[in-house]
């Protein structure tokens, strides 16, 4: 008589090989969806620098009162809040010299207890 299916030792064996996949499928998931967020803040970032340069020249030398400003003229939409990988918080704009930062409210922090700033 021919015995059919699999021993238990081969199903095992099967489970194993598909949980190591997951896993590995899992990892590079995150990677990808940090990396997406990291984009994100980097284009909102580029596309306000690139708004408030183009009302600088246009505006004789002069910086907007605010950001609202540069809405719909300069910028299509002007988001404030932020959230990459590294956490998440508002932009905050200076009139004087036309600058933008990431005020960060949530994230990791450096040894000195200072919010990373790589964006």
């Amino acid at each position: 008589m021919k015995k059919r299916g699999f021993t238990f030792i081969e199903l095992l064996m099967v489970l194993t090989i598909i949980s190591i996949l997951i896993g590995l499928v899992f990892i590079n998931y995150q990677v990808y969806v940090n990396r997406a967020k990291d984009a994100r803040v980097l284009e909102q970032l580029n596309a306000l620098r690139n708004a408030l340069s183009i009302y600088y020249t246009e505006h004789n030398g002069s910086f907007p009162e605010s950001l609202g400003e540069l809405y719909p003229k300069y910028i299509d939409k002007i988001n404030l809040s932020w959230e990459g990988s590294l956490g998440s918080g508002t932009i905050i704009y200076n009139r004087e010299n036309g600058s933008i930062n990431l005020n960060v409210s949530t994230g990791r922090l450096d040894s000195q207890g200072h919010p990373y700033e790589e964006y």
